[in-house]
């Protein structure tokens, strides 16, 4: 397996040098930190990111996503050396720290995210209606997880330190240190 790890360098460092021409290197990093898990490392570095873009559609998805929003001509070359998950698509401003586990059928389409948004497979986030997308797509507070197969729909606010239970569907704002359960969600004081 070292070898193949090895010969995907040539992909890598193309790669790294994407981010450090966009300046997008810190949140990049923020990004893999968060997502170390899938590969058991514990270190943030050049051989941890070779090993998660080969191993981790998510994460490239992830990756593709931050190149785009800065330069739509030089993501077609990560998309060249990397394929991303066709069922996976994120749309808005998303802080530092993102992961996505097992974004099987997932659309992340919000407004704009704080730092360390979780998101689950099967998650749906989008608009509701037409108008600006401040006004149709959810915005996310710092440290919000989204489990399996829930619904975020709608210019609603989700607060700071919320979870959003599995196969949850939510249409109404959300305060900080809550947690949203049920179909209409429900919500409970963290």
């Amino acid at each position: 397996m070292e070898i193949v790890y090895l010969i995907n360098y040539i992909r890598t460092v193309p790669t790294i040098l994407l981010c450090l021409i966009l300046k997008i290197d810190s949140i990049v990093k923020e990004d893999l930190e968060r997502n170390l898990w899938y590969i058991g490392s514990e270190k943030a570095n050049l051989s941890s990111l070779n090993k998660i873009l080969l191993r981790n559609k998510c994460f490239r998805n992830i990756l593709y996503y931050r190149i785009h929003e800065k330069n739509k001509g030089l993501s077609v070359i990560f998309r060249v050396l990397y394929p991303i998950k066709q069922d996976l698509e994120i749309y808005g401003k998303i802080g530092g720290g993102l992961a996505i586990y097992h974004g099987h059928g997932t659309v992340v389409n919000l407004y704009k995210a704080g730092m360390n948004l979780s998101v689950y497979q099967g998650v749906t986030i989008g608009n509701k209606g037409d108008g600006p997308r401040s006004k149709i797509t959810p915005t996310f507070g710092d440290n919000v997880s989204i489990c399996a197969n829930a619904t975020v729909i709608g210019g609603i606010k989700i607060g700071n330190n919320v979870v959003i239970g599995a196969g949850s569907v939510v249409t109404k704002d959300i305060p900080d240190n809550y947690i949203a359960y049920g179909n209409p969600a429900m919500l409970k004081k963290r």
